[in-house]
């Protein structure tokens, strides 16, 4: 019976030593779980802060949308203003050259 404690005391070491990495890996994981949790909360709220400036850039690219539409059909009848500008003038030098000889 001298030797039961000594196997309880055995038995108890063994299973505190198995138990140990254990409780250590789940008390890494529970730590490793929180962090994330609490990353996860933070990147909510920088969503929530960036969600109204989002919607805002959002509007604002649908207006320079419509204006650029609207800045390409001025420019392309500018285009075509100034082409007719050189073809007249081009005829007016021409009926000038004939006229001047």
């Amino acid at each position: 019976m001298k030797t039961f404690p000594i196997v309880v005391a055995a038995v108890a070491w063994v299973a505190w030593m198995l138990a140990t990495p254990a409780a250590a890996n789940e008390e890494a994981d529970r730590l490793k779980l929180k962090a994330l949790s609490e990353e996860a909360g933070l990147l909510l709220d920088e969503v929530a802060v960036l969600q109204p400036k989002t919607e805002k850039l959002a509007k604002e690219g649908e207006q320079l949308d419509a204006v650029e539409q609207q800045l390409r059909a001025d420019s392309n009848a500018m285009n075509e203003a100034a082409n007719k500008y050189s073809e007249a003038n081009k005829g007016l030098e021409r009926a000038i050259q004939e006229h001047a000889q």
